[in-house]
């Protein structure tokens, strides 16, 4: 069986940085290493924010799931951002119901159950420290975008108290040094 952990967590909680180290080390247990990140289509501009986009990133992560999965068992993939940044950025900061993200995530990868193992490592950090990376990241940022980031931040920071649909949870703290935050995320591939 594959496993598959996404890297989840608000702009600016060093998803990107995590996994570039990450894969410098050798993977645990003679497997290997498959990189990918989600969205691998981004929506066409006149695609509506909301339900459209949410039905258009399940779509993608079918046909990901399809190509994951003539990967060799042995393979470990790390993917940047998953079903959860849908949940995070397509629910809570645009308004479609988790009951409707739950639905299509299951109509979408329910028979990929018994080919992948599915982890969610959810990045935490505090709302300004992510607000202060993405603007030293990307300069200015819109009202609009802050308000975005605040929703999905308040997702992501209430989100490991519920029951995940979309695969085990492992929430690790983002404020702290890449070498001990790659340390930390190793160490749960590894245990997992």
């Amino acid at each position: 069986m594959k496993k598959l952990f996404f890297i989840e967590g608000v702009d600016g909680a060093g998803k990107s940085s995590l996994i570039h180290e990450l894969l410098k080390r050798p993977a645990p247990r003679s497997c290997s290493w498959y990189q990918t990140v989600e969205p691998r289509v981004p929506p066409a501009p006149h695609v509506t924010p909301g339900m459209a986009q949410a039905l258009h990133f399940n779509l993608d992560r079918r046909l990901h799931l399809e190509q994951l999965a003539t990967l060799p068992n042995d393979t470990i993939i790390v993917c940047d951002r998953g079903p959860m940044s849908t949940a995070a950025y397509q629910g809570a900061a645009q308004g479609v119901s988790m009951h409707d993200l739950t639905s299509l995530h299951h109509l979408t990868v329910s028979d990929f159950r018994l080919d992948f193992d599915f982890h969610n490592i959810i990045l935490q950090l505090p709302f300004a420290e992510a607000l202060r990376r993405v603007k030293e990241r990307d300069g200015k940022v819109s009202e609009d975008a802050v308000t975005t980031m605040s929703e999905a931040w308040n997702f992501y920071d209430m989100r490991y108290s519920r029951v995940s649909s979309f695969g085990t949870e492992h929430v690790v703290g983002a404020d702290r040094f890449i070498d001990d935050l790659v340390t930390v995320v190793y160490g749960i591939i590894e245990r997992n």
